[in-house]
């Protein structure tokens, strides 16, 4: 299983490392008769349909190297999707749902009859939205482009874009949202403003913010499209799928 997810860790360089140290650190103090648990969020997105999930590049690039999108989040996507139904007392089969997972890494998800029919991020975590440190989507050609110009290799460039980016090369400041906005209200700093609004719709975010990140309704009184905040709990799923593993 460690050299499955030693494979793995270019779809997911920035959680995979950290993992897969945390399994071998655990076997090194408690013992190898310890059982642990490896929860995939990319499970959740299994149902997507193959037009979803299919890159428009030579089907051979798929054949051959499994290229297409996977999609992440899915531990989130889970639980907000089942507090949901728990909230307004819809079945799965009624659970039409667009969830945003919004947090130093963001992405997004159609859900149809509670399954995944589609999602923001790709083969990696980098694809999609604008996130804490992720750039989200870019033109490909922006990668050999900066590699030329700056001199940077491509495994150079993939950090960038990973770890410098989104919200945090924008700004130059923070990756943080609630630093960035603490820097606007006091500082009126104009990159900091440009990321915040590069991220998100200004006025979503005041309504966002009034929440103050508990469960709640935040779309106006008649709206056609019901808007909640629900607080994810990506460890308590793990935590269940933990327990039903071993109990079995």
């Amino acid at each position: 299983i460690l050299r499955a997810l030693e494979d793995c860790i270019e779809l997911a360089p920035l959680h995979n490392p950290a993992n897969i140290q945390g399994i071998t650190s655990i076997a090194d103090i408690l013992g190898s008769s310890i059982p642990q648990v490896a929860v995939f969020d990319t499970a959740f997105h299994a149902s997507m349909p193959e037009k979803a999930w299919l890159y428009a590049l030579p089907y051979s690039t798929y054949r051959r190297h499994k290229i297409r999108r996977y999609g992440f989040h899915g531990t989130s996507y889970r639980y907000v999707s089942k507090k949901y139904r728990e909230l307004s007392g819809v079945e799965k089969k009624d659970c039409n749902l667009i969830i945003f997972h919004l947090g130093n890494g963001c992405s997004a998800a159609a859900l149809r009859e509670g399954l995944s029919i589609d999602t923001s991020m790709g083969m990696t975590p980098t694809e999609g939205l604008v996130m804490g440190t992720r750039s989200g989507d870019v033109d490909p050609s922006v990668i050999e482009m900066i590699g030329t110009k700056e001199g940077l290799s491509f495994h150079e460039v993939q950090a960038m874009i990973n770890r410098q980016s989104g919200l945090l090369g924008i700004s130059g400041i923070t990756s943080d949202m609630r630093d960035l906005v603490a820097e606007v209200e006091e500082h009126n700093d104009r990159r900091a403003q440009l990321a915040i609004d590069i991220f998100f719709d200004a006025e979503a975010n005041k309504k966002v913010d009034k929440a103050k990140d508990k469960t709640a309704i935040i779309s106006k009184s008649g709206s056609p499209i019901e808007v909640r905040v629900i607080p994810t709990n990506e460890e308590i799923m793990i935590a269940r799928d933990t327990l039903k593993l071993i109990k079995q």
